[in-house]
C-alpha cells in the first residue's frame, strides 16, 4: 500500500467530511442540471463496462485508462468530482457514475439504472475487494456483513431497492446486466436514445467491440498501478448465474431471505423455490 503522505492525509480528511455532509446529513452530492446523465448501479453490475462503451462511442478513441475514464465520467462520491465536472463546462452532456442510493433530486437529469442479479453482483464485489484491497475475509463473513448494510454502498437489496420507487419516472431507464450481455449493441442503442444522443449503428458496433472484458480488466489494473496498490483490481466480473456454483445452500437461503422479493420483482429465479436438479435461467426481458 502507498505510504500516508501529508497530501494523502488531507485527501482522506476531505473524504471523511464529504461522507459526513452527504451520507450523514443527507446533502445532495452535486447540483444536478438537465444535461446530467447518471449511470447508476450497485457495485460490480456492469457500470464500468457501460462507461467504456460510452467513452469509445463518444470520443472515437480506441484505448483508455482509469484516469481518462474517471475524467470522462467521474463517480459522484469521488473527491475530485467538481474538478472533473468543471472540465465539461460547455459540453451538451455530463456523465456521472454512481453507486449511491436513489434520490429524487437526481431526476433533474437522466438516469440509466443498471441492475444485475444480486447474488452475482455481491459475490463479484467480494472478489473485487479481495483483489483490489488485498483483503482476505471469507465470503461467508463478507456476505453477512454486506446483507447487514455494513459496507459503503450497503447491501444489494437496500441499494437497488432504493431506486425502485424512482423507476416509474421517464427520467429513469432501468436495464438488466443480463440483457446487456445478451444484446450489447441493442441495449446500448436504448441508452443513447434515453440520453438524447444520436445513434450510429457502425459506431455502436465499433465501441462494443473495443469494450472487451479484457479491456475493462486492464483499465482496473491501470488504477491499481496508479495507486501503487496491491492485488489485481480486475475481480472476476461479467458472469451470469455464477452464484449457482459459488454459494452454499445456507448462503443462498440467507441472501434470498433478505432479497428474495426484490429478486423476484426483477425476474430472477430463486434457488430456494426451484425444483432440485433444475437450473431455470432468468428471463432476459426485465
Amino acid at each position: 500500500m502507498r505510504p500516508l503522505t501529508p497530501r494523502r492525509l488531507r485527501r482522506n480528511a476531505r473524504k471523511i467530511l464529504r461522507d459526513v455532509r452527504h451520507r450523514g446529513l443527507g446533502q445532495p452530492w452535486m447540483e444536478v442540471e438537465p444535461r446530467d446523465c447518471f449511470l447508476a448501479s450497485f457495485p460490480r453490475s456492469g457500470n464500468t463496462w457501460l462507461r467504456h462503451i460510452l467513452y469509445f462511442y463518444l470520443t472515437g478513441a480506441e484505448a483508455v485508462d482509469m484516469s481518462a475514464l474517471d475524467a470522462f465520467c467521474p463517480i459522484i462520491d469521488g473527491i475530485d468530482l467538481q474538478r472533473h465536472l468543471a472540465a465539461h463546462a460547455g459540453a451538451p452532456h455530463r456523465f456521472i457514475k454512481t453507486h449511491e442510493l436513489g434520490a429524487p433530486y437526481l431526476l433533474t437529469g437522466k438516469v440509466v439504472l443498471l441492475v444485475r442479479d444480486g447474488r452475482d453482483a455481491t459475490w463479484s464485489w467480494h472478489r473485487y475487494r479481495m483483489a483490489f484491497n488485498n483483503e482476505t475475509p471469507d465470503f461467508d463473513r463478507f456476505l453477512k456483513a454486506c446483507l447487514a448494510d455494513r459496507y459503503r454502498y450497503r447491501s444489494w437489496h437496500s441499494n437497488v431497492g432504493s431506486w425502485m420507487p424512482l423507476t416509474d419516472s421517464d427520467r429513469v431507464l432501468m436495464l438488466r446486466f443480463e440483457e446487456m450481455r445478451a444484446d450489447t449493441e441493442g441495449v446500448f442503442a436504448r441508452v443513447l436514445a434515453h440520453l438524447g444522443i444520436p445513434a450510429d449503428p457502425d459506431r455502436i458496433a465499433q465501441a462494443v467491440a473495443l469494450a472487451t472484458p479484457g479491456k475493462v480488466a486492464e483499465t482496473f489494473r491501470s488504477e491499481v498501478r496508479a495507486r501503487r496498490a496491491t492485488g489485481d483490481g480486475a475481480g472476476q466480473g461479467g458472469t451470469v448465474e455464477r452464484w449457482r456454483s459459488q454459494y452454499t445452500p445456507a448462503q443462498l437461503e440467507l441472501f434470498e431471505a433478505k432479497a428474495g422479493d426484490l429478486l423476484t420483482q426483477l425476474g430472477y429465479p430463486l434457488a430456494t423455490r426451484e425444483v432440485p436438479g433444475t437450473a431455470a435461467p432468468a428471463p432476459l426481458t426485465g
